[in-house]
Parts: C-alpha cells; structure tokens; sequence
C-alpha cells in the first residue's frame, strides 16, 4: 500500500497481490483483512472494480466468520467497516446501486456505532462517488461534506483531494457551475501540491466535463488531453477510458467535420470501460 500512496500503483499492486494470495492459503484473518483492504485500494486506482468485489468479498466473510469484525488488525482503524466500504463503492462503480446504497450505509452504520472517523472518512467519499454516478446532486454534496470534515479532523491528506473534487461533481450536478469550479479547482491544485501522481488524471477530467459544458472547447480539450495523458503514465485504465469519450465529445463540439475522429475516439473509451465492466462510464459513452 506504500508503493501507492507514494506514487507507484503498479508496483503496489504486484505487491499486494502476491501477499493476499499467500494470506488466503493460509486462511490466517490476521493477514487476509489488512492486506484486503490495501489490495482493494490497489485495484481502485486503474479502475478493477470486479477485483475488488471479489477481494473484498473473501475477505469480509473470512472477518464475520471469526466473528473479528471489532479488530483494527494493527491499523489503528476498523478494517470491517473499510472493507464494507470498498465493496459498497466497487459495486457502485459496476452500475449495482441498490446493494452499493445498502453495503455503503452499513459501513456507515457501523464505523459510526465504534466512532471511528478514519473510517468514517474513506467510506463516505466512496459513498459519495457511487451516489454522483446516480446523479443524485443533493445527497452527494450531503456525503462529500461529511467526508471532507471526518477527514480534516484524522488529517487523512492523501485522500482529500478527491473529495473536493466530489463536491465539485455534487454542485455540477445541482447547476450550481460557479462552486463547481471552486471545488475541483480546489481539488486540483491541493492533489497537485501533494506530488502524487496517482489519480491526478481524475481532477483533469473532471474540469474537462465542466469546462465544456460551460462552452469552453478549448481549455475543455486541453483538460482532456492532461487526463489522458496522465491517465496513459500511471496506467490508469478507467481513466483513459473516461479521458477518451470526453476528448471525443469535446472534438464533435468544437468542429462537425471531425466527426469521424470524435466517434473514434468515444468508441476506444467504450471498449476500455467496457472491459472494466464499469457499466455507467460506458453508458456516457
């Protein structure tokens, strides 16, 4: 999980992998829980969303089965509720909304009842991702909000950038365009101060949508341009994919006769998201 957090997903996940298999052998839950988790945030980066269902599903039902649901397994946070939490969001991610609602709000529940703001923090931006794939506005600000004071308060920085970017998306989806702005810029240069690449590619994409929906082509296509070129760098799949149909619609807006391009280009990020089953990226498409 260091390797990730520092910058290096590929290595970081060749690494957890090659741990959680031999944990899993073992059945040792000690092992299985923690290194669960730090694998689901592994597949989270380039997008492997169906990975992370399947890791997180061993793992919780290896944690209830041993009735170890309570422990923090050297941590210093609850990794039950931070698995439930992966599992809620990758299943969002999928297009399941009703069990990523259901499995969200459990892990909510439960880092509530044993006061665990870590937790708590992960969970909700998670939470918020999955309800701004719905389009649900309201409830997304609601839960990024959350998110952004729980995890002010564990000083949880790596994960910060991403949820003012979410609040952006919230007030995107609620027309508010003029606080959306605000926060992903906001979201942007705290991720860029940091010097950590990892998921960069996302606060670009995410001004590119904005800025061409508020009719400007040109920094849209360069923000599109950055995501995809980020998104090629750290070998972020679901990303380049996004980076891909944005950088097509934007091309089809600025110039009819590069319709053929603008096709081509959306129709690659299909065939990425699709094979990434992430089931609303390709309806975008």
């Amino acid at each position: 999980c260091c390797s990730i957090t520092q910058g290096d997903a590929v290595q970081g996940l060749k690494y957890n992998e090659i741990a959680f298999k031999e944990a899993e052998r073992m059945q040792d839950v000690e092992l299985v829980a923690p290194i669960g988790w730090d694998l689901c945030v592994a597949y989270g980066a380039p997008g492997e969303f169906s990975k992370v269902v399947e890791v997180a599903g061993k793992a919780l039902a290896l944690v209830e089965s041993t009735q170890t649901e309570y422990e923090s397994f050297g941590r210093g946070f609850n990794i039950y509720s931070q698995l439930l939490g992966q599992y809620g969001y990758a299943m969002g991610m999928l297009g399941n909304f009703k069990e990523a609602g259901a499995v969200c709000e459990k892990a909510l529940g439960f880092a509530l009842k044993i006061n665990d703001p870590y937790a708590l923090g992960w969970t909700e931006v998670g939470y918020g991702f999955v309800l701004m794939l719905k389009g649900d506005g309201q409830n997304t600000v609601d839960h990024f909000q959350n998110a952004v004071r729980y995890l002010e308060e564990t000083q949880t920085v790596i994960m910060l950038p991403a949820a003012w970017n979410g609040l952006g998306w919230g007030y995107y989806l609620l027309g508010d365009m003029e606080n959306a702005l605000e926060h992903m810029e906001k979201g942007l240069k705290m991720q860029s101060d940091m010097e950590n690449p990892v998921l960069l590619s996302q606060h670009y994409y995410s001004l590119g949508v904005l800025h061409c929906d508020l009719g400007d082509l040109k920094k849209a296509q360069s923000f599109a341009e950055k995501a995809l070129q980020l998104s090629q760098e750290n070998d972020e799949i679901m990303q380049e994919g996004m980076a891909r149909g944005l950088l097509g619609r934007v091309l089809g807006k600025a110039d009819s006769s590069q319709g053929d391009k603008a096709e081509k280009c959306i129709l690659q990020g299909i065939a990425i998201l699709d094979e990434l089953k992430l089931k609303p990226m390709v309806s975008q498409g």
